[in-house]
């Protein structure tokens, strides 16, 4: 199944439909609106169901890659200043077995 494409969609959009739904009085731009969710809401489905999904993949899908990186928008003393943070707390994440080990078995790289 292929992935759905993006609808910019406001919570009083959606107020909206329900209300012209429940009224049984549906745009025809509506149709188009109801198509998209349940495209989503069955590829979430499928999404869920399958046991390797990466959850980065997954935000990728719903919420679109990243335009921007911490180096393009921070100046370099900031960047400088989290690095050292990071390095003092002596944490790498994902306590004694590293992050890595904490995907599942069929997930890992390598």
């Amino acid at each position: 199944m292929k992935t759905p494409k993006v609808i910019d969609v406001t919570t009083m959009d959606m107020d909206s439909l329900k209300e012209r739904l429940r009224s049984r009085r549906l745009e025809d731009s509506d149709y188009e609106s109801l198509l998209a969710l349940i495209e989503s809401f069955l590829w979430l489905g499928v999404a869920f169901k399958n046991k390797c999904v990466s959850v980065k993949r997954l935000l990728k899908a719903i919420f679109g890659s990243r335009s921007e990186k911490s180096k393009d928008i921070l100046d370099n003393e900031s960047q400088d200043q989290s690095i050292d943070s990071d390095s003092e707390g002596g944490s790498s994440g994902g306590g004694p077995n590293g992050a890595a080990r904490a995907q599942p078995a069929c997930c890992r790289p390598g």
